[in-house]
């Protein structure tokens, strides 16, 4: 009898991940009871943790809210991670009257039919969910607790990524609801009023009708948790970037692929990521229930680790820094899965368990028979007061309540409990609402939250009057003060006293309120605001990261209009505010900011030497009659005694090159000029031979065709004592000038086994650009004895161009050549990109073959059985994986970022760890898989699309460099549904080599 390849895996993964069941991405423990896991869990002293409800009694829990009567609303879901079906059937919940054990006294479904809801909140008189491809409105008119149908609201939502979808609804003080989306979905759709609408990870929030929807911020790969603090600050968790931010409105966070937008990224908030890349919940302790030195702390659900991460704050001004503490609940039972943290209105923290043996969603098949279906938990933790009994709090039924004491409610010590009776009220005001409010304001001058959710509902009631937004923006406490603000920031026009009162807050002591001022006035932008927020500029502390940030982002905001430049022009700028203006233009692409930026450049003392970043800017932006004399001054600074080092100009000269190219124009001879004698300078014979200069002056011959650097660089070929790489730079570019001179020495070199490899590589891409059939015959020649890893780049530089592709299939018709490089995904799709009709020719080469797919089962099998931590060593594995990985990956603050990040990659397992390097594509997540782009000058290439620059579309290859190319001159592209990543680790690591890679990567983990 035949084994499932899974069931064998599975128990592999035992043998080999016994000491640390959490690393395993399959956990191999067994399933246990509730009562069994209740055991797993430790808390601090002084806690408890109560079941409140598990399977049959409810499903699959992803996302809770609590509505005004305390309950709890539950988003179920059996089908994740499989795409939405034709048949859904994920649900909504309701559980409610908890007793002193945490046991509700109801729970019933509100209603099913549902697809992957990973979101829901409670409105007017049923609930908001996100139900893919949908968000949708399920009210229940009748009051029979089951949902009458379902309206939709917005949508259609991306859904082809189940991991990366809308999640997550909170609903803030203004009556948005704020939601999260990952980066693997690309969205776009329109409000009910037309409003275009289009994102990929990040914040976003959206009216409850769906009259409007609107970014929030960007960047984040995959946003799976939302919060607020009493301030009104919205705190987002993330996975693949850093756990918590505290987002700021417009501003764009770190995520792969994407730069910033010229402000550079919005600011973190912590520096550790508690071992683990899947953040999923986030929460803000503000319940008085909970000790003083929980007080402000952030819990995190920690759906690897299966723990709730715990970070204490420290205040800097307004930004909130995160101080990694002790986890606030750790669990022995690594099916534990926290996918959901909330506080509830009677002070406990309630957790939402996707009990589960899989979490992961790409690196394990979706439909792996081992993803656990049915079973789910409901826990709470509850403070134990002196007696050993929970401190809860306990209210009469929210629609009993006079309006009076609804009212009081806003006052209530638990900040979900405010949001939901403010949201409530708001939503289903009654005509005595706002004079009852007015008198409670008066009665409790002292409660200062019910003060300031009084403030939003009034405003939300059309009812706040200047005299008490005036009084609330000049209390003493700075809660009322920042308040104050947001609701100004939220006002679409002014009067003239609110400008005054923003104004004044701009210099308000309290860097919250100076913080929401300045973000008011860049959602308000008028030239007039520019001298005072420069003068804010100037006095932000440099350690309120937020506040500065928010400030530069207000400036630049005021810049975007027509009229800001000229308003400067008619002002005198001191020094400093000029460089806060230089520091900002970078983010405007605008002439106006490159003429900006031109002017200082000019004012710059001798020797010139401008940031590469403005010069990349005015490139791309100045009007193009200014250029040429800009180039030609940067050229002439070159021959005077105190010109720049040629390596700094050469930095200077590439932004410069990069700006022009994203524009679509070509090098002038202004440039070419300016360049020509950059590298001039790096090789001549009074420079010191230093093989990154020399490289540089070749590289920049062989890409512009720069003639007058053949003689230096022919001697810096023939040189044998030079640095290989440099004599390989060397010939690459003689080769662009004048080819046939070159063609044997770049056959002997490329034949060398002694040459470095990556040297080796060059010369076959220069080789292949060449498209010329002698070149050609140079590299079919050399497949027959090259290792595989140069032989698999010399196919794909081949594959790159139509007649390449032909020579290729011919050499490996012939036998010259291995058949087996055409199992290589990448290169397969290359060579029917451009000959389509080579689809016959290469299933014959292949037929003999044993697929690849089940020769790497038996690979990844081995290996993983070789495995000895006993015998392998990590220090060695380190310099393995920076040789062979770090060119692509980005692990503890260092690599590159063209596949995933690698932070806690040692909770994959080793099971999964072998997959990854020796099977890259078994499982690839949609934002890694490739793109062919067929260009209209024959060739093709195959990349992992990053961004578009202007003119530019930006893919990286496998060797982790990144390639610019014309849209112009794309006529197709298409993405694969492989990984860039080669299968060749296999033959490429020798079996040491390999397995202490594997010990480098599982010592990955987090601090224990």
């Amino acid at each position: 009898m035949l084994r499932s390849p899974y069931l064998l895996a599975l128990g592999l993964a035992s043998a080999a991940s016994a000491a640390d069941p959490f690393a395993e991405m399959v956990r191999t423990s067994p399933w246990l009871t509730p009562a069994e896991e209740a055991q797993s869990f430790s808390l601090p002293e002084g806690f408890a943790i109560q079941l409140v409800a598990a399977e049959p009694d409810i499903g699959k829990p992803i996302s809770m809210s609590f509505d005004p009567s305390g309950q709890l609303w539950i988003a179920e879901t059996r089908s994740y991670p499989l795409p939405p079906s034709e048949a859904p059937r994920d649900s909504i919940r309701i559980l409610s009257q908890f007793q002193t054990n945490g046991s509700p006294a109801s729970n019933h479904l509100f209603a099913d039919g549902l697809a992957l809801p990973d979101a829901v909140t409670p409105y007017r008189q049923g609930a908001l969910v996100f139900s893919a491809p949908n968000i949708v409105y399920l009210p229940d008119a009748n009051s029979d607790g089951r949902a009458d149908h379902q309206e939709s609201v917005l949508g259609p939502f991306a859904v082809n990524d189940a991991h990366n979808m809308v999640n997550n609804f909170r609903r803030g003080f203004d009556g948005w609801i704020y939601a999260g989306q990952g980066v693997g979905n690309q969205s776009a759709l329109r409000s009910r009023s037309g409003q275009p609408f289009a994102m990929s990870g990040g914040a976003f929030r959206f009216r409850p009708d769906g009259a409007s929807i609107e970014k929030f911020s960007d960047g984040q790969a995959n946003v799976f948790g939302l919060c607020f603090d009493p301030l009104g600050n919205l705190f987002t968790s993330d996975c693949h970037s850093m756990p918590i931010y505290q987002n700021i409105y417009g501003g764009f966070y770190p995520v792969f692929g994407k730069p910033h937008d010229g402000l550079g990224y919005a600011p973190p908030m912590l520096d550790h990521n508690h071992g683990s890349t899947a953040i999923s919940g986030l929460i803000s302790c503000e319940d008085p229930l909970w000790p003083p030195d929980f007080q402000g702390n952030f819990f995190l659900g920690n759906v690897v680790t299966s723990r709730i991460n715990r970070d204490r704050i420290a205040l800097h001004g307004s930004t909130k820094v995160a101080v990694e503490m002790p986890d606030l609940l750790q669990s022995r039972d690594p099916w534990f899965r926290p996918v959901d943290v909330q506080f509830g209105p009677d002070g406990a923290l309630y957790i939402a368990d996707f009990y589960n043996r899989i979490i992961a969603h790409v690196e394990v098949p979706l439909d792996h028979p081992g993803r656990d279906r049915q079973s789910g938990r409901l826990w709470r933790i509850v403070k134990l007061g002196p007696d050993g009994q929970p401190l809860l709090r306990s209210r009469s039924p929210f629609p009993t309540l006079s309006l009076t004491d609804k009212i009081l409610q806003l006052g209530d010590p638990s900040l979900a409990h405010r949001l939901a009776v403010l949201n409530a009220l708001a939503d289903q005001p009654d005509p005595a609402l706002v004079d009852a409010l007015l008198q409670a304001r008066q009665n409790r001058p002292a409660d200062l939250p019910l003060q300031a959710a009084s403030l939003w509902l009034l405003e939300r009631l059309g009812a706040l009057s200047p005299p008490l937004l005036s009084a609330a923006a000049h209390h003493p406490d700075p809660l009322l003060r920042s308040h104050a603000l947001r609701i100004l920031v939220e006002r679409p026009q002014w009067q003239p006293h609110e400008i005054a009162l923003v104004l004044e807050a701009l210099r308000d002591p309290d860097g919250f309120v100076a913080r929401a001022a300045a973000d008011a006035l860049a959602r308000h932008p008028d030239p007039a605001f520019l001298l005072p927020l420069l003068a804010l500029r100037h006095r932000a502390p440099a350690d309120d990261t937020h506040l500065v940030y928010q400030v530069r982002k207000a400036l630049r905001d005021q810049l975007l209009l027509p009229a800001s430049f000229p308003f400067l022009d008619t002002q005198t700028l001191t020094p400093a505010d000029a460089a806060a203006i230089a520091d900002v233009a970078l983010a405007l692409p605008s002439p106006s900011a490159a003429t900006f930026l031109a002017q200082r450049l000019a004012a710059l003392p001798a020797p010139l030497n401008p940031p590469p970043d403005w010069l990349r800017h005015i490139a791309r932006y100045l009007s193009p009659e200014n250029l040429d004399p800009l180039a030609a001054t940067l050229a002439a600074t070159l021959a005077a005694p105190t010109a720049l080092d040629p390596a700094a100009q050469l930095a200077q000269f590439e932004a410069a090159r990069q700006g022009l190219n994203q524009r679509g124009l070509p090098l002038s001879p202004a440039f070419l000029s300016w360049a020509s004698q950059i590298a001039q300078r790096l090789l001549a014979p009074s420079a010191p031979p230093h093989p990154t200069a020399q490289i540089a002056a070749a590289t920049l011959t062989a890409q512009l065709q720069l003639p007058a650097l053949e003689d230096p660089l022919a001697s810096l070929l023939r040189d044998p004592s030079a640095d290989p790489r440099a004599r390989a730079a060397a010939l690459r570019a003689l080769l662009g000038l004048h080819p046939a001179p070159h063609l044997a020495l770049a056959a002997s070199l490329l034949n060398d086994g002694q040459f470095p490899l990556d040297s080796r590589r060059d010369i076959a891409s220069a080789l292949a650009s060449l498209t010329s059939p002698e070149s050609r015959t140079v590299l079919t020649q050399c497949l027959r004895q090259a290792p595989d890893r140069l032989a698999l780049h010399i196919a794909t530089a081949l594959a790159g161009s139509a007649p390449g592709a032909d020579a290729l299939v011919e050499a490996i018709s012939l036998g010259r050549a291995p058949a087996s490089l055409l199992t290589q995904p990448s290169l397969r799709d290359q060579l029917l990109a451009l000959r389509p009709t080579l689809a016959e020719t290469l299933s014959r080469l292949t037929a003999t073959l044993s697929p690849n797919a089940e020769r790497l089962q038996h690979v990844v099998a081995a290996r993983q059985a070789e495995y000895s931590p006993a015998t392998s060593d990590p220090a060695a594995g380190a310099l393995t994986f920076q040789l062979h990985c770090a060119v692509c990956h980005h692990l503890n603050g260092q690599g590159g970022r063209v596949g995933p990040e690698l932070d806690g990659i040692g909770h994959r397992g080793l099971e999964r760890l072998c997959e990854d390097v020796l099977d890259p594509n078994r499982n690839v997540d949609q934002v890694f898989r490739y793109s062919i782009a067929t260009l209209k000058d024959g060739r093709a290439i195959a990349g992992l699309f990053r961004r578009q620059e202007g003119a530019l579309l930006i893919f990286a290859e496998a060797s982790g460099q990144e390639i610019a190319v014309d849209q112009s001159q794309v006529l197709e592209r298409h993405a694969s549904t492989s990984s860039l990543m080669p299968e060749v680790f296999a033959d490429l690591l020798a079996p040491s080599d390999f397995q202490n890679l594997m010990a480098f990567l599982l010592s990955q983990t987090s601090p224990p």
